[in-house]
C-alpha cells in the first residue's frame, strides 16, 4: 500500500511538472508590441502568420490616432496586413528580430508593400 501511494504521489508531480514546463514555441518567442495609427484614417490591422499574409492570427481595429496593444510572435521578420475598414488593402508592416523589443511601437504611416 505505502509503494502504490509513493507511486501515485511521484506521478501526480511528474505529471504537474510536466504540464507546466511545456510551452509552445509562440509562447516563448512572444513580444509585447504597440500598433500606433499615426494616419487620419481608421485601419484594421491582421498579424499574418506567414510572409504571404494568406492566414491571420489576430485582427485588431485601430481608430485614426490611437495605439492598440499587439503581440509579436516569432523570430524572423513578422509582418502585419493593414486595411482600409472597408476590406481594401493599404499595405503591410513589417519588424524584423534586430528591432524586436518589449514596447516597440509600429507606425501605421511607415507601410510597406506586402511580401
Amino acid at each position: 500500500m505505502l509503494f502504490a501511494t509513493r507511486a501515485i504521489l511521484i506521478l501526480t508531480f511528474v505529471l504537474a511538472f510536466s504540464a507546466s514546463a511545456c510551452q509552445s514555441f509562440e509562447d516563448i518567442a512572444a513580444t509585447d508590441i504597440q500598433l500606433r495609427n499615426d494616419t487620419r484614417s481608421p485601419a484594421v490591422v491582421e498579424a499574418c502568420r506567414f510572409s504571404s499574409c494568406n492566414a491571420f492570427r489576430y485582427t485588431k481595429h485601430v481608430p485614426a490616432g490611437a495605439s492598440v496593444a499587439a503581440r509579436d510572435i516569432g523570430d524572423g521578420r513578422s509582418w502585419w496586413l493593414v486595411l482600409r475598414p472597408s476590406g481594401r488593402r493599404v499595405g503591410c508592416l513589417s519588424l524584423d528580430y534586430t528591432h524586436r523589443v518589449e514596447g516597440y511601437v509600429l507606425r501605421l504611416s511607415k507601410i510597406v508593400a506586402c511580401p
